[in-house]
């Protein structure tokens, strides 16, 4: 079973890099998309939110009250959805940096 050799120009190898790697992009890209669906389905309990946010835990129900970060019960615990604290991350990085235009 022979190996043949097929000589291209430039144009051609660069033509069939760049169609290789669009489609590595691609499938990196929609890994990256799974990854992060995966991760914010997580729950936080208050501790871990409050770690994650860096924050004491009369902010984080500060930011419970003023409705900023909803909760979940389950039974008697108090739980965080991962995609909602992310939310109010990005919120607050928005704010700032409007504020930081104006």
């Amino acid at each position: 079973m022979a190996k043949t050799i097929e000589l291209v120009d430039s144009s051609q190898l660069q033509e069939q890099l760049e169609l290789q790697f669009g489609r590595l992009h691609a499938e990196i890209a929609e890994l990256k998309q799974i990854k992060l669906k995966e991760q914010n389905k997580r729950m936080l309990t208050p501790k871990e939110a409050c770690e994650f946010l860096g924050v004491s835990s009369s902010s984080l129900y500060r930011y419970v009250r003023n409705g900023y970060l909803p909760i979940k019960k389950i039974g008697r615990k108090t739980i965080f959805q991962k995609s909602d604290v992310l939310k109010l991350i990005q919120n607050v990085n928005s704010k700032e940096a409007y504020y930081e235009k104006n």
